[in-house]
């Protein structure tokens, strides 16, 4: 019964959130990266542990069960692909100097494969840190980081840069001087 609560809580959540936003925030959280920061002491150091895959799914209700009188509960992909967790990914590049890899989706990687090539990259970058196969539901916002992606250049096509996109030049309040290349900004120094 407690289960049963707190998965109709979570959907009713995921579903409210896909209403508002349009963005599906429910995850199957795989693969969590585990490392320490602080002090220089054992005591003095907290566990970090990260989703490093997340894949986008949906929590659907089944029929009730005649004996314990809850419904089941199944979890179902949405048919998105799943990916690297980006917010994870700056995190480890900013703090850190570790380039954690993209999940190649062209070669149709698996998730044991994926999860091999990170592991390569802790034990020559990090070796104190780990990768802990294990899986979890939850959900995510992405507010911020979906913005972030969609600002990346490396997301647009060749042929049509980020900033040679006339509405985005305008809203920086390029000049149109160098075609393609980020406007400069004026900076006061009141």
């Amino acid at each position: 019964e407690e289960l049963e609560e707190q998965l109709r809580k979570i959907g009713r959540l995921a579903d409210g959130v896909i209403e508002e936003t349009g963005a599906n925030s429910l995850h199957m959280l795989m693969g969590f990266v585990e490392w320490s920061e602080g002090g220089r002491t054992a005591a003095d150091r907290v566990t970090r542990l990260a989703p490093l895959v997340l894949m986008p799914v949906k929590l659907k209700r089944g029929q009730v069960n005649r004996e314990t009188h809850t419904f089941g509960y199944a979890v179902e992909r949405t048919g998105e692909d799943w990916s690297a967790n980006v917010t994870l990914q700056e995190k480890c590049r900013a703090d850190f100097a570790v380039a954690l890899p993209d999940v190649d989706l062209e070669a149709d990687e698996s998730l044991e494969h994926y999860f091999a090539r990170v592991e390569e990259v802790l034990r020559a970058a990090q070796p104190t840190w780990r990768l802990r196969r294990c899986v979890t539901l939850g959900l995510v916002s992405f507010g911020k980081i979906l913005m972030w992606r969609d600002l990346d250049p490396r997301n647009w096509p060749v042929d049509r840069p980020l900033f040679a996109s006339a509405p985005f030049r305008e809203l920086l309040g390029a000049d149109g001087e160098h075609e393609g290349e980020p406007a400069a900004t004026n900076a006061s120094t009141d």
